[in-house]
């Protein structure tokens, strides 16, 4: 198993980090769901953050969905509405 590179695009997020709580589901046909923190690093209108290989429970398609975002060093928070 490798890391997963998750790329995040979005016109109105500012540049700079945040904290990013995501939830993942899968494989199928055998779904587990396990949740975990990262920091996403945005620029213009995308950025990026990993979830460890580590974390996956084996080989598969898996959905991550984003829960929550917290720009770092700030008191603004965000729910998106958004899965990828």
């Amino acid at each position: 198993l490798v890391d997963a590179q998750v790329t995040v695009n979005s016109t109105s997020l500012g540049d700079g980090s945040y904290t990013v709580n995501y939830s993942v589901e899968g494989p199928s046909p055998s779904t587990s769901t396990f949740t975990g923190q990262a920091t996403l690093v945005f620029s213009g209108t995308s950025g990026t953050f990993t979830v460890l290989a580590s974390q996956f429970p084996g080989p598969g398609e898996y959905e991550i969905t984003v829960t929550s975002i917290s720009f770092i060093g700030g008191a603004c928070g965000a729910t998106p509405a958004i899965t990828g």
